[in-house]
């Protein structure tokens, strides 16, 4: 189950998505924000090596467009490539997988060795975040979780969302007031140039304590 925010426009991708393999895509398109296409993927450690290549082939798929993607989830792959302490079958494959899809793995610009998952085994990288566009994914952390064994990815967009832009004022030269602009700019005049005359004098007086005003 997925739950966003309702200031994001989500289409869901079925033709993406396997129940069997828990794996979900949709487009989010937050409000003033570029489009991105999002996966959420969970291989299970306990399935075989048919079902991961499925998983591989749907993002594979997934990929080929120009749309920004971003893909998380739980891959229960470890590599010393995002700084894990060993590297595995799985994260071997992975690792090769998002190089041959020019893959960024946020992990590793971000959140360079921090672990995403406690069991008794120890500490382990396993919980990633890859992307086709590094550049419209600002920055991730990893949050600690303390009701679970995995923490959470939390990753941001570049720009802000609820940012508006204001509307740029324009000036028509022809309707401007000449006249006024004039006057303005000559009270402006003399108005600094008596404060700033009033500040000298006053900055002259205290260098010189001793001369006295006539």
């Amino acid at each position: 189950m997925t739950f966003t925010h309702e200031n994001l426009s989500v289409k869901p991708l079925p033709q993406l998505s396997f129940d069997d393999m828990e794996t979900q895509w949709m487009d989010v398109e937050p409000a003033g924000s570029a489009m991105f296409r999002l996966g959420i993927v969970y291989r299970q450690a306990t399935r075989g090596p048919q079902e991961w290549s499925r998983i591989l082939e749907t993002m594979k798929r997934a990929c080929r467009t120009q749309t920004p993607t971003l893909i998380v989830g739980d891959f229960n792959a470890r590599s010393e490539s995002w700084q894990d302490s060993i590297t595995d079958r799985v994260g071997k494959q992975l690792q090769e997988f998002a190089d041959n899809q020019n893959l960024a793995i946020l992990n590793s610009v971000h959140t360079p060795g921090e672990p995403t998952h406690t069991s008794p085994a120890g500490v382990s990288i396993i919980d990633l975040a890859l992307t086709n566009s590094p550049r419209h994914f600002r920055d991730m952390k990893i949050i600690i979780d303390p009701l679970s064994d995995h923490n959470t990815l939390w990753v941001r967009l570049a720009g802000n969302m609820n940012e508006r832009k204001s509307p740029r004022e324009v000036i028509n030269i022809e309707k401007t007031d000449w006249g006024w602009y004039g006057e303005r700019m000559e009270e402006m005049g003399s108005s600094w140039l008596q404060r700033h005359h009033l500040t000298l004098a006053g900055e002259h007086e205290e260098e010189n304590p001793g001369t006295q005003k006539t």
